[in-house]
């Protein structure tokens, strides 16, 4: 299952509420809606993005679009987080090699116009602080280090006066 941790001050005032996902999506999503009692809503799709299951992984994709074009309209900002299971670039898996995750999540972040919260490294050699390390593969040392988790934000949903920090 997915859980979104919230800070308490966020929910004062009634203003985290747990949006529907679709009930095959149970367990691979979960999203939030953040309205504070000033400022810009905030929704918060946090997810488990499974590497075996791609049927799953279209109706995220699908389901992800739809939240996408629903903010965009509402003027609500919207961040993803989570596991994907998938490197935004190649220097981000420490064996340097690319597979059908990663093509599949690098299409994704394309289509989605998403970006990391916290930047990318001007360096496209330079890989980020990863998440993820096996240390053990088919029994035998195969230390493998990858960045598969982190929390993205959709720019088009950004305020004006944001978007152009996180330019392409």
């Amino acid at each position: 299952g997915v859980v979104v941790a919230v800070a308490g001050p966020l929910t004062a005032f009634n203003s985290c509420s747990q949006m529907d996902v679709p009930p095959e999506l149970e367990g691979y999503l979960c999203h939030l809606r953040l309205t504070p009692p000033a400022g810009r809503a905030l929704e918060v799709l946090g997810l488990y993005m499974p590497t075996d299951d791609g049927e799953i992984r279209a109706r995220m994709a699908e389901h992800m679009c739809a939240v996408k074009r629903r903010c965009e309209q509402k003027g609500t900002t919207l961040l993803l987080g989570g596991d994907w299971n998938g490197t935004l670039r190649t220097a981000d898996r420490s064996s340097k090699e690319e597979g059908q995750c990663d093509r599949e999540h690098r299409a994704l972040v394309e289509t989605l116009d998403l970006v990391p919260v916290g930047g990318l490294p001007t360096n496209p050699d330079e890989p980020r602080e990863y998440t993820f390390r096996q240390h053990t593969a088919g029994g035998r040392a195969a230390p493998v280090q990858a960045r598969l988790d982190d929390i993205l934000v959709v720019r088009s949903t950004l305020p004006a006066t944001q978007a152009g920090r996180w330019a392409a």
